[in-house]
Protein backbone atom coordinates (compact mmCIF):
# COMPACT_ATOMS: atom_id res chain seq x y z
CA UNK A 1 0.00 0.00 0.00
CA UNK A 2 2.41 2.17 0.82
CA UNK A 3 0.48 5.68 1.77
CA UNK A 4 1.78 8.36 4.20
CA UNK A 5 -0.15 9.41 7.31
CA UNK A 6 -1.59 12.44 4.63
CA UNK A 7 -2.63 9.81 2.16
CA UNK A 8 -4.48 7.43 4.53
CA UNK A 9 -6.12 11.10 6.41
CA UNK A 10 -7.43 11.44 2.24
CA UNK A 11 -8.21 7.91 1.90
CA UNK A 12 -10.41 8.08 4.66
CA UNK A 13 -11.96 11.28 4.19
CA UNK A 14 -12.91 10.50 0.49
CA UNK A 15 -14.15 7.26 1.61
CA UNK A 16 -16.63 8.55 4.14
CA UNK A 17 -17.63 11.49 1.68
CA UNK A 18 -18.99 8.78 0.06
CA UNK A 19 -20.62 6.18 2.32
CA UNK A 20 -23.73 8.37 3.89
CA UNK A 21 -25.71 8.12 0.92
CA UNK A 22 -25.18 4.04 0.97
CA UNK A 23 -25.41 3.54 4.42
CA UNK A 24 -27.94 0.79 4.75
CA UNK A 25 -26.30 -0.57 1.79
CA UNK A 26 -22.95 -1.26 3.37
CA UNK A 27 -24.58 -1.88 6.80
CA UNK A 28 -26.27 -4.92 5.30
CA UNK A 29 -23.03 -6.17 3.66
CA UNK A 30 -21.42 -5.98 6.46
CA UNK A 31 -23.90 -7.27 9.22
CA UNK A 32 -26.45 -9.44 7.09
CA UNK A 33 -30.11 -9.50 7.98
CA UNK A 34 -30.57 -6.38 10.31
CA UNK A 35 -33.18 -3.78 10.36
CA UNK A 36 -33.25 -0.16 10.30
CA UNK A 37 -34.99 2.14 12.67
CA UNK A 38 -35.04 5.54 13.47
CA UNK A 39 -31.65 6.40 12.39
CA UNK A 40 -29.68 3.21 13.31
CA UNK A 41 -29.28 0.17 11.48
CA UNK A 42 -29.71 -2.79 14.35
CA UNK A 43 -28.79 -6.59 14.33
CA UNK A 44 -28.36 -9.61 16.95
CA UNK A 45 -24.56 -8.93 16.73
CA UNK A 46 -21.16 -8.19 14.65
CA UNK A 47 -22.31 -11.50 12.51
CA UNK A 48 -25.42 -10.23 12.03
CA UNK A 49 -28.78 -11.90 12.37
CA UNK A 50 -32.03 -9.94 13.71
CA UNK A 51 -31.67 -8.82 17.31
CA UNK A 52 -30.66 -5.14 18.76
CA UNK A 53 -27.66 -5.86 20.95
CA UNK A 54 -25.41 -4.30 17.85
CA UNK A 55 -26.46 -0.73 17.25
CA UNK A 56 -24.44 1.53 14.42
CA UNK A 57 -25.89 5.58 13.91
CA UNK A 58 -26.12 5.30 9.75
CA UNK A 59 -25.13 9.00 9.71
CA UNK A 60 -22.00 8.78 11.48
CA UNK A 61 -21.23 5.09 11.98
CA UNK A 62 -20.39 4.98 15.20
CA UNK A 63 -22.08 1.73 16.89
CA UNK A 64 -21.22 -0.77 19.47
CA UNK A 65 -21.70 -4.33 20.04
CA UNK A 66 -23.16 -5.47 23.70
CA UNK A 67 -22.37 -9.16 22.89
CA UNK A 68 -18.46 -9.12 22.25
CA UNK A 69 -18.18 -5.37 23.72
CA UNK A 70 -16.76 -3.92 20.85
CA UNK A 71 -17.28 -0.21 19.62
CA UNK A 72 -16.08 1.34 16.59
CA UNK A 73 -15.82 5.32 15.59
CA UNK A 74 -17.33 4.88 11.76
CA UNK A 75 -17.57 2.07 9.21
CA UNK A 76 -13.84 2.26 8.40
CA UNK A 77 -13.23 0.77 12.19
CA UNK A 78 -16.41 -1.77 11.89
CA UNK A 79 -14.23 -2.96 8.82
CA UNK A 80 -11.59 -2.87 10.91
CA UNK A 81 -13.02 -5.12 13.28
CA UNK A 82 -14.46 -7.68 10.83
CA UNK A 83 -11.95 -7.91 8.51
CA UNK A 84 -9.33 -7.67 11.50
CA UNK A 85 -7.08 -5.40 9.29
CA UNK A 86 -5.22 -2.23 9.25
CA UNK A 87 -8.11 0.80 8.53
CA UNK A 88 -6.17 1.32 5.71
CA UNK A 89 -7.07 -2.50 4.15
CA UNK A 90 -11.37 -1.54 5.67
CA UNK A 91 -11.29 1.47 3.62
CA UNK A 92 -9.91 -0.03 0.67
CA UNK A 93 -12.57 -2.75 0.56
CA UNK A 94 -15.25 -0.70 1.28
CA UNK A 95 -14.31 1.18 -1.65
CA UNK A 96 -14.82 -2.27 -3.33
CA UNK A 97 -18.02 -2.28 -2.11
CA UNK A 98 -18.92 0.59 -3.24
CA UNK A 99 -17.91 0.36 -6.73
CA UNK A 100 -15.47 2.89 -6.16
CA UNK A 101 -12.03 2.39 -8.17
CA UNK A 102 -8.96 3.61 -6.06
CA UNK A 103 -7.73 5.67 -9.61
CA UNK A 104 -10.82 7.77 -9.13
CA UNK A 105 -9.30 8.88 -5.42
CA UNK A 106 -6.25 9.39 -6.63
CA UNK A 107 -7.68 11.85 -9.48
CA UNK A 108 -9.92 13.64 -6.33
CA UNK A 109 -6.07 13.86 -5.13
CA UNK A 110 -4.72 15.74 -7.76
Amino acid sequence: MGRNNTERSHLYMYVRSKLNPHAVKVFAALMPGGDVHAGLYLCGSLLGGQGHSCVTDLESGIGYDIMSQTCWGDYIDLGRHLWRCSAEESALRIMGMLGLAIAAFEQALA
